[in-house]
């Protein structure tokens, strides 16, 4: 995952991975926008969001193709079908008791949540990263 502290600079707003950082310096990765030479509030990087599985399967895991399903909850990246189309890729909650990505089991792929950009973002270092089971209030996808 290539991280970039710029904004793009072209002429409309993305959907991809962000970067965000608390007041208290806590970083955790979430899914909103930049564009137009800006970044969503409180982003301090954004990187691309992978592609969905259906148009390029690298990097994705999948039940259609062997995988086993994640062994542990936790947050990941999702490729969901809405009846017979691909649906925007989601940053989800898995849940391993009920074998669910956000209640849903309609999903055909999943790559685990990146991690937080940790690099020197305007002007001052801050290694700080959290678990975002620690923030049961953070919201979750866009």
């Amino acid at each position: 995952m290539k991280w970039r502290t710029e904004p793009p600079l072209g002429g409309e707003h993305m959907r991809c991975l962000l970067t965000c950082k608390t007041d208290t310096g806590i970083r955790y990765v979430t899914i909103g926008w930049a564009g137009y030479g800006e970044m969503m509030r409180g982003a301090v990087a954004w990187a691309p969001l992978p592609e969905h599985i259906a148009k390029c399967p690298d990097g994705w895991m999948s039940q259609y193709r062997g995988d086993d399903s994640p062994s542990e909850s936790g947050l990941y990246l999702v490729s969901l079908m809405k009846g017979n189309r691909p649906a925007p890729v989601q940053l989800l909650w898995y849940n391993h008791k009920k074998d669910t990505f956000g209640g849903s089991h309609d999903y055909v792929g999943w790559m685990p949540e990146p991690k937080p950009f940790n690099g020197s973002a305007g002007g001052r270092s801050n290694n700080s990263s959290i678990n975002r089971r620690q923030l049961p209030s953070a919201r979750v996808g866009s």
